[in-house]
């Protein structure tokens, strides 16, 4: 079971008109100091933010309970002066999870959907050697070709249920269910070859966010590991043990 946690900023657009026209570089300040101390108190917890619009996010929030969603509530409301709206949703998979957070919302009710057995899927992928694909290209060009991976990707794993986030860089996380877990071959094959690009998956999974996240990530560089020992197969989809 999956808890998804739908935070939006409280009163946002009222808000930004009352800044005037010179408003832009202020309004990114704010969401990049409110993403990341909303990323520091839910990971303390051992939750995991994924930005959704700048303006909203997409927490998974296993092991949290209301209570600890109103302590962080608070504390960025006291610090920033704008407060996020939050609401959770449980599901059998992320997008489950995520409807019922959605739905959440739309009743305004705080949680939606059975409480039940923790278990996180994380998919951790980059491009092998991005470098040397971008050594003709212009700092913008390779920003398209990312946005075209990404994109391919949240269209590939929305379909099977699970949900892709772009977290810079050459770097994706997918929030994924059993199935999105047993779509990767067919997506990294597909990338190669509608895009000429050829990826690393590392895959996680955990009782939490960040415990599933930290998994992928220790999966992803055991590939990189592998590569550079320099002998034997060379894995670009690794899984690593969940000790």
């Amino acid at each position: 079971m999956i808890q998804v946690t739908a935070a939006k900023i409280r009163g946002y657009g009222p808000w930004t008109l009352t800044l005037g026209h010179d408003r832009e570089h202020r309004l990114q300040t704010l969401q990049a100091s409110l993403y990341a101390e909303a990323q520091r108190l839910f990971s303390e917890r051992d939750c995991l933010v994924f930005p959704n619009r700048h303006d909203e996010y997409v927490i998974v929030s296993n092991g949290l309970d209301e209570d600890g969603h109103r302590r962080i509530r608070d504390e960025l409301k006291e610090r920033f002066g704008v407060g996020l709206q939050m609401h959770m949703g449980r599901g059998t998979t992320p997008a489950a999870a995520d409807h019922a957070a959605h739905r959440a919302r739309v009743k305004d009710v705080h949680v939606l959907g059975e409480a039940g057995g923790d278990d996180v899927t994380i998919l951790h992928m980059d491009v092998n050697d991005l470098t040397s694909r971008a050594r003709d290209v212009p700092p913008y060009g390779v920003s398209v070709l990312m946005l075209e991976l990404h994109l391919m990707m949240a269209r590939h794993f929305a379909a099977l249920q699970s949900l892709s986030f772009f977290m810079g860089g050459d770097n994706f996380m997918v929030l994924a269910g059993e199935e999105g877990r047993k779509g990767v071959r067919a997506f990294l094959d597909a990338v190669a070859g509608d895009l000429g690009l050829y990826l690393n998956c590392g895959i996680g999974r955990a009782s939490t966010g960040r415990g599933a996240a930290m998994r992928a990530t220790r999966s992803l560089d055991t590939i990189r590991e592998i590569r550079e020992a320099g002998s034997g197969p060379k894995p670009d989809i690794y899984e690593a043990d969940c000790c």
